[in-house]
Formats: C-alpha cells, structure tokens, sequence
C-alpha cells in the first residue's frame, strides 16, 4: 500500500492542485441547490489509473489542510464556533457581529459562519459520493486502491454527517452527487441520520486496513474509522458496541496514551489516531494562529472559568495560556504551542482530529451505563493518571458519568466542540449554560438551518 501513494506523488502534483480547486468549488455552498458548474472533470478522467483515483482523496484532505477560514480549523471552525456557544470561549470582538451572535446563542439564520460551517460539510460530502460513485464505475483501478479509498470517502461522509446532526439536528442526509434530488433534497430524521452513519463507517472499517503512510497518521484508516464509531455508537446509547469499539483501539499497540502532555499535540503523538497537517508554508497550525494571546484580546479567549479551574497540579494546565496585561489576566488555548515557523522549517505540530485519550473516556462512560463501575473507574483513571492526579472518587453510576464529563471538559477544551455535543447528548446544556450563559434559551440546542439554504430548497 505504501507504494501504491507514493509511487504517483510527483507526476500527480498538478493534478492534485486540479481537483484540490474542483473539490473546493464543485460542491461549493450552493451544491444543494443548483445546477453543476459546466466545466466538471469526469468521474472517467478521474478514475483512468491509481494516480488519478488517490489524487482524487488526497485533494479532500488538502482542502480540510488549507482552509483557515472552514468549519476544520480556524476562524469559522467548529472548535471556534461551538466554543462560543457553550462555556469554554469568551467573546471580546466589538466588530464581528456574526461571531457574537454564536456567543449570545442568538444565531440568525442569516449568519456567515453558520453558513460556511454548513456548506464545507456537505461540500466534502459531496466530493465523497463523487468518489465513492466514481471508483464503483471504474475498471482502471486496482481493488486494493478501490477498496481504500472507498472506506476513506465512506468516513469522510460519515464525518461531516455526524457534525450536521450534532449542530444542526434534522439536515437532508445525502448519499450520491445527483444534484437533480440534493437541489430539492428534505431533511431526515435524526435516528436515519446514525443509522446511516453507522452503515457508513461498518463498511469503511471492513474496507480499510490498519496501515499508515510513512509512519503518518494522515490518512483515515481502519483504526480511524474503529475510534470515530466508538463515538458514535456512545452518542447512540449503544455502550455495548461502544466499549469493543473503544476496546479495539485501546489494545492496538500502534497507540499508546502520551506520558507528557507536551507530546499529545506533537506530529509525532503515539496518541494520535488521525491527524490533520498544516500544508501552507510558514503555519503550523490554524488553531494556534487563532488562539494564542499576544496582546490583550480583541477577538476572543479562553472562558476566565475554565482557564482557572485547571489546578497548577494538573499537567493539563500546560495547554493553558495567559497573558497578563496590567492586573487582568487572560487565558487561551495553548495545546498548540506554535503560530508561525521560519522559512524551510517543517510543521512541528498536525491539528489533532481523532485521539487515544477518547478512547479510554468513551469506554469509561460505556461501562458506566453498563454498571461496570470498577472498569470505568480504571479507564478514568488512565487519564487522571498521565495527568498527574490521584484516582477518582466517583463510586457509583451518577458520580462517575459526571466525574467522566468533568474530564472531558478538561481533557478536551477547545477540540472539535466535544463540549457543546457532550451538554446536549446529556441532557445538560440547559442546566449548565443557564448559569453561565445570561442569553441562553433551549432553542439555541441548534443552530437553525442557514437562510440561504432555507430560500433555495423550501423542502428544509
């Protein structure tokens, strides 16, 4: 498999860049709604050989890499946006006003970041049924090929899917690249929404294989596609599934849970299970670009909370920041500890999508709904212990699924809205972000459909 990417990485450099612009526009955020573009490269050009079909993937993956303003990384991110919306992220822009409407839980369907977030999920979603569609067609690629790139789109999908569900609720469900159906597409129900992602990445880990590309973790692969349908099946209520998912991560010895907090965010984290690279030149990553202080905040910070509710004690506290101005103090992210690299230097630092750490949380919350309370105590006590904590004193089911949310809180500030999902999933967001929040209304549990889209296809 090594050879089958690399073999074609010069010769399909410009076809890369090709698709990389197609993928960027074809899907684009009016996909749902109208007509293809007329320049559209065939799905026969683009399957012809192995070189095409990979250049194909890869442009997903460098459209996800590049975007700093998309709902990956950035500005308009998920991390951003739903860290805004719940307790983890201060506003302080006076000027952006779509922002604040995030803050305030007060989104108007009219919004721009709501509508960038929108429509670069189902943008990549769009681009995967194209490939998946593509590759079923093709006699010019090898099965091996064929086979891998297929659970890749299958997860990409199932990917973006699972984030419209969680923000949005009800969204159009979209299998295919037929724009004569996705232009007047209605939405689904949340539970054909999981069973559909469910479906999804099933297929996709029977597909893929557990090999990486130059000891890389850049590319989904079937340990991927294993720890995302872990989350899933937790979010779905299925802890039986959810903790052998969960089991069949932690027992892979190609994972191992960082001793130092300094290392998780690394490019080369043994706890990382997918990673996200920089791509352009002089950035690490978008992340670090967005939250790291330098002066006082005019954009945004860490919740004051938050960032003094990690005890010095706690390694954790690391990716923590703060800026002292005058006698104020503010506090960022700081898991990525880089903005910008000199000239010629390689990224230090890859976007963390997906990591071991979760694995032993999701497994602790599945055994405690199954009452295997002695067994959830000990994966929780994996994370206490690397940072540097004493055991847990949660003895029993309620104690412990609160103590198992109070750590992911910690564990996982400021990554991929695990915390918006995690209040609403448990039936806590009310409670919590009543008293946080002085705006909160349970209508803002999702953010409401954009405008745009609601114009374009009366059927949402």
């Amino acid at each position: 498999m090594k050879t089958i990417y690399k073999k074609n990485t010069i010769s399909n450099l410009k076809l890369v860049v090709l698709i990389s612009i197609i993928i960027a526009n074809f899907s684009c955020k009016k996909f749902l709604m109208v007509d293809p573009p007329i320049t559209l490269i065939s799905s026969k050009l683009v399957f012809d050989n192995d070189g095409t079909a990979n250049s194909a993937m890869a442009g997903i993956y460098i459209r996800m890499a590049q975007t700093s303003a998309g709902f990956v990384s950035g500005s308009n991110s998920i991390t951003t946006m739903t860290g805004l919306s719940s307790d983890e992220l201060t506003n302080y822009s006076t000027t952006d006003l779509e922002q604040l409407e995030f803050f305030n839980n007060q989104v108007n369907p009219a919004n721009g970041k709501l509508l960038i977030i929108w429509s670069e999920c189902y943008r990549y979603i769009y681009s995967s049924n194209s490939i998946i569609e593509g590759l079923a067609a093709s006699n010019g690629v090898s099965e091996v090929l064929k086979r891998q790139i297929t659970g890749e789109a299958l997860f990409i999908r199932a990917f973006c899917h699972f984030q419209l569900v969680n923000l949005f609720g009800e969204v159009p469900l979209v299998l295919n690249s037929d724009y004569t159906v996705n232009r007047s597409i209605s939405k689904s129900t949340n539970e054909q929404i999981y069973n559909s992602i469910i479906k999804d990445l099933q297929e996709a880990k029977e597909l893929l294989n557990n090999s990486t590309i130059d000891n890389q973790r850049t590319r989904v692969n079937k340990a991927a596609v294993t720890a995302f349908l872990a989350r899933v099946y937790l979010y779905h209520r299925e802890w039986e599934k959810s903790e052998l998912e969960a089991t069949a991560l932690i027992t892979n010895n190609a994972y191992k849970i960082e001793t130092l907090t300094s290392n998780v965010f690394l490019v080369q984290s043994k706890e990382a299970i997918w990673q996200i690279p920089p791509v352009v030149p002089q950035y690490n990553t978008f992340d670090g670009f967005r939250y790291i202080l330098t002066n006082t905040p005019t954009n945004l910070s860490l919740n004051k909370k938050l960032g003094e509710s990690i005890p010095a004690n706690d390694a954790r506290s690391s990716w923590v920041g703060q800026l002292k101005v005058g006698t104020s103090i503010y506090y960022y992210p700081f898991k990525y500890k880089v903005t910008f690299l000199a000239v010629g230097l390689p990224p230090i630092e890859y976007l963390v999508a997906l990591r071991l750490a979760e694995q032993y949380l999701i497994r602790s919350e599945a055994r405690t709904q199954l009452n295997k309370i002695s067994e959830a105590q000990s994966d929780l006590n994996v994370i206490r212990k690397r940072a540097g904590l004493s055991n847990t004193m949660a003895a029993n089911k309620a104690e412990l699924l609160l103590a198992i949310e109070n750590e992911r809180q910690i564990e996982f500030f400021a990554e991929w809205g695990h915390r918006w999902y995690d209040l609403k999933r448990n039936n806590r967001a009310n409670e919590v972000l009543s008293v946080s929040k002085s705006n909160w209304k349970a209508t803002a549990l999702f953010f409401p459909i954009p405008q745009l889209e609601q114009q374009q296809n009366p059927n949402l």
